[in-house]
């Protein structure tokens, strides 16, 4: 005989804890039944999960949503897409007007424009020690 098969004996403790289960499911098996399907202040405090999912959607959740909005508001519309979007295409326009006055599309100009930045470059390489 294996050495478990000792706990698996009948004994009248095994008979009377069956039979009080049966006794607990004839007295109170209806009630069980009902707590279980819904109907007791229990059982939809429990499925509500004590009223935690609630408490954070409505505290911790919506302090979230409003700060994302905030960020959403003044970081990205304003400051992404207000000041630096705009800024740069700004500066680009800008810089574009300057270039565009300062080409004439004669040679002589760009001859003159590229002795100029050879001669300013060398005199820094000369003159920087």
């Amino acid at each position: 005989m294996a050495a478990w098969t000792h706990c698996w004996r009948p004994r009248s403790s095994n008979f009377a804890a069956l039979g009080g289960a049966v006794a607990l499911w004839l007295l109170l098996g209806r009630r069980l039944l009902r707590f279980f399907d819904g109907r007791s202040a229990l059982a939809r405090l429990l499925r509500r999960q004590y009223g935690f999912d609630a408490l954070y959607e409505r505290l911790a959740a919506g302090a979230a949503r409003g700060v994302a909005g905030l960020c959403a508001r003044l970081g990205e519309r304003r400051l992404i897409d207000g000041g630096m979007v705009a800024g740069a295409v700004a500066a680009t326009r800008r810089s574009a007007a300057a270039l565009r006055a300062a080409h004439t599309g004669l040679l002589n100009h760009a001859a003159l424009g590229m002795m100029l930045g050879l001669a300013l470059g060398l005199g820094w390489l000369l003159l920087r020690d």
